[in-house]
């Protein structure tokens, strides 16, 4: 509401035909036309022609080859070529209407009506008390896992240092692998000894174990 009125009270100091950002617009691209040339087939179609490039432009119909004049409805570049060239050419002609002054006071020209806070609202006794439906545990059985979306990254995964493939590590790797300068025969040995400390732990762990049985009996 308080925007709607704004623009309606700016619009009504613009004394031209179009919308201040089209007229700049307008301004800035016709002080670079420099290198384009104008080769004309009627009062209305040309060439325009820069760095051994071409594009049709038809200003009856107000488009372009190049699509920028019909997507944006003000003259491209080239368009806007062309339309220099012209003597006395009113730009306005070739903007499409809806950047008009005209058509900028038509869109604000509604109002909203002013609208009084909640606490004048009129309260009304209805007879009952509106309450939320109730809720049933729906059946099966319930989902542990959430739904991943599809462009959350994925968990990395382990990789064996012995094949270099992933999913498992090097103490149960299966995979054949030849020998590089002795690499394998280094991967295996370190492999062997983390066996062999896993050994030793559950030994010792078994025979102090039995120590404390054998003391109890004493």
């Amino acid at each position: 509401m308080v925007r709607i009125h704004e623009r309606r009270r700016i619009s009504r100091t613009w004394k031209r035909t179009l919308v201040p950002r089209v007229d700049e617009y307008i301004n800035n691209i016709s002080r670079s036309l420099k290198g384009y040339d104008v080769l004309r087939c009627t009062d209305t179609s040309a060439e325009v022609e820069h760095n051994g490039k071409r594009w049709a432009v038809n200003l009856a119909e107000k488009t372009c080859t190049c699509r920028e004049w019909q997507i944006k409805g003000i003259p491209c570049i080239h368009g806007a070529t062309f339309i220099a060239s012209i003597r006395n050419a009113r730009w306005e002609e070739y903007v499409d209407p809806y950047f008009t002054v005209t058509k900028f006071k038509e869109t604000y020209a509604g109002e909203i009506a002013a609208m009084p806070s909640n606490h004048e609202w009129k309260k009304c006794d209805l007879g009952y008390k509106m309450l939320p439906p109730l809720i049933k545990r729906p059946p099966g059985r319930p989902r542990k896992c959430r739904i991943k979306p599809s462009d959350e990254p994925k968990k990395k995964s382990n990789k064996c240092s012995r094949c270099g493939l992933p999913g498992h590590h090097i103490n149960t790797c299966k995979n054949d692998v030849p020998v590089y300068h002795g690499e394998e025969i280094h991967n295996m040995q370190a492999g062997e000894r983390v066996k062999k400390k896993s050994r030793a732990k559950r030994w010792t762990c078994s025979t102090s174990f039995f120590q404390i049985l054998m003391d109890d009996d004493i």
